[in-house]
């Protein structure tokens, strides 16, 4: 889930580095002036940031249900709860990608529902780190032998 965040971030500032290209404003063969233009974003590299933060998303649902067979398995039902609420942050933060990635298959990526995508997923994904943590924290306060 850390990946996944990481990635959003780093592609979050890639789309904030990027500069608006000027856009010429004409009228028959005089340049009047040129507006502030719209920030154009590589749909490589917007492509490219969607696949890897769709490939941290699936590693950490393998994960959680690697943890889940692992608490039904001890039918501990306080580590099943805690993972419920991580799944659905974690789902929260697929269907944010999903959006995210119809924004990037474009050949003019927007921008801000880029950025708007990258902010639901970098929440949502900050709440199920922090639920993993605490559960982590939890599970590695039980002694061996406790259930």
């Amino acid at each position: 889930m850390r990946g996944a965040r990481e990635s959003t971030g780093s592609f979050r500032e890639y789309i904030r580095g990027t500069q608006p290209v000027p856009v010429p404003l004409v009228t028959g063969e005089v340049v009047v002036r040129e507006s502030p233009g719209v920030v154009v974003v590589s749909p490589q590299i917007a492509q490219a940031a969607a696949d890897e933060i769709g490939d941290y998303i699936t590693k950490s649902e393998r994960h959680l249900a690697w943890m889940r067979r692992q608490a039904e398995a001890g039918k501990d039902k306080e580590t099943l709860a805690a993972l419920d609420s991580i799944d659905r942050n974690l789902a929260a933060a697929k269907q944010n990608h999903t959006t995210l990635c119809s924004c990037c298959m474009e050949d003019n990526v927007d921008a801000k529902a880029a950025m708007a995508c990258c902010q639901t997923i970098d929440e949502a994904l900050g709440k199920a780190i922090s639920e993993h943590d605490a559960l982590m924290k939890r599970l590695g306060e039980k002694q061996p032998g406790e259930k």
